[in-house]
């Protein structure tokens, strides 16, 4: 149900921006996929749902637009425009301050916990592997998430990052990415 709603969307959704995209300039695909990936994202990321369905949904997207900014320049260019780095950072900060408000109780099983830590930690995996991939080869985007304060989102989410190998190597990857060839 929500695919097909999203597929409808996507649908309507290219083909508007594509026409006023191709209309105003000659777009390329990789700018059109990046902007519909992009508010989808977005969309996604603001959604309260605790639906399984979502998860794996937000997965594809975030997973679709990750890959898409490792391949196509066009799109990367039109991230760095839009300030990718920026809002990606931002849904990050969010995170930290979601993980760190939640309540440290003794009594409660360490299965119990990691309900509700483990959905968190996965975001944080999803974006962290999407700034990896939308560092990947760009100077001018590691400069810019070196002044945006990656290192220092990073650092506060160490802690909880370390709860998580998924995330843990995600989180080693980026800096690696990141600091490759950025003096910044």
């Amino acid at each position: 149900d929500v695919i097909a709603d999203i597929n409808k969307l996507m649908t309507k959704t290219s083909r508007k921006v594509s026409d006023e995209v191709q209309s105003e300039t000659k777009a390329s695909a990789g700018e059109v996929i990046f902007s519909v990936l992009e508010h989808l994202m977005i969309a996604y990321n603001y959604a309260n749902s605790k639906k399984t369905k979502t998860s794996r949904d937000k997965d594809l997207i975030v997973g679709s637009l990750a890959n898409l900014l490792c391949v196509s320049r066009e799109a990367k260019r039109t991230a760095v425009e839009g300030n990718l780095g920026k809002t990606c950072l931002l849904i990050l900060k969010e995170a930290y301050t979601e993980i760190s408000l939640q309540p440290y109780q003794p009594h409660k099983t360490s299965s119990e916990r990691e309900k509700k830590i483990h959905p968190m930690l996965n975001n944080i995996t999803r974006i962290l592997v999407l700034l990896m991939n939308f560092a990947n080869d760009s100077l001018e985007v590691k400069k810019s998430l070196a002044s945006a304060g990656i290192a220092d989102m990073l650092h506060k989410l160490w802690a909880w990052i370390s709860l998580s190998d998924s995330a843990l190597i995600a989180g080693l990857k980026l800096m690696a990415t990141v600091t490759t060839g950025c003096s910044e």
